[in-house]
């Protein structure tokens, strides 16, 4: 029974990070222009989806598996997990090798836009080190690049553990277990 409910929790916890990761790309997208034609029925549908109603119900669920009855103690957790959930998404961004061969295609649009969330966002510098390989750059400038991304993956990598040992601070042993579980923590 124990064993069942966790791993309820860790999908639900999974989906929370994921959910969370989306967010912010999802609500930057354009939405499709009103009364469109039939081949808008997605993005019709994305237009319904309420990214920030979904969040909340999320997040109530974890409220609920992390058995936090406080509004004033949930706040300070609730904020410390959404913080880690971002930071992680900028140290280790999703990255599909399907998404990101179809990223270096110089698409344009919305597809460009889900592509880009699913390789880590608006990152400045990933977006200007795929520039540098699609324009052909040369070698050193594609370094360059390089250099810069991994100097501010580590950058956030140290704002990472920072978030996640504040994290750790509010939370008891019981929910620090499911916060490990969930990769909140390492």
């Amino acid at each position: 029974m124990f064993s069942k409910s966790l791993s309820h929790l860790f999908r639900g916890l999974s989906v929370l990070t994921a959910l969370v990761t989306l967010t912010s790309s999802l609500l930057a997208q354009n939405p499709p222009a009103p009364g469109g034609a039939p081949s808008e029925d997605r993005g019709q549908r994305r237009q319904q989806f309420n990214p920030e109603e979904m969040r909340t119900r999320m997040l109530n669920a974890v409220r609920e598996q992390l058995g936090v009855t406080s509004d004033e103690e949930w706040a300070l957790i609730s904020e410390r997990i959404i913080k880690v959930a971002e930071l992680r998404r900028t140290v280790s961004p999703v990255m599909g090798m399907g998404m990101a061969m179809r990223g270096m295609g110089g698409q344009s649009g919305q597809d460009n836009n889900r592509g880009r969330a699913m390789r880590g966002g608006n990152n400045p510098e990933v977006e200007t080190l795929q520039m540098a390989l699609k324009d052909k750059a040369p070698d050193a400038e594609i370094k360059a690049r390089l250099t810069r991304l991994r100097e501010v993956r580590k950058e956030n990598e140290a704002k990472l553990e920072k978030a996640q040992e504040e994290l750790r601070a509010v939370l008891t042993v019981r929910q620090e277990a499911i916060a490990v579980i969930a990769g909140w923590l390492p």
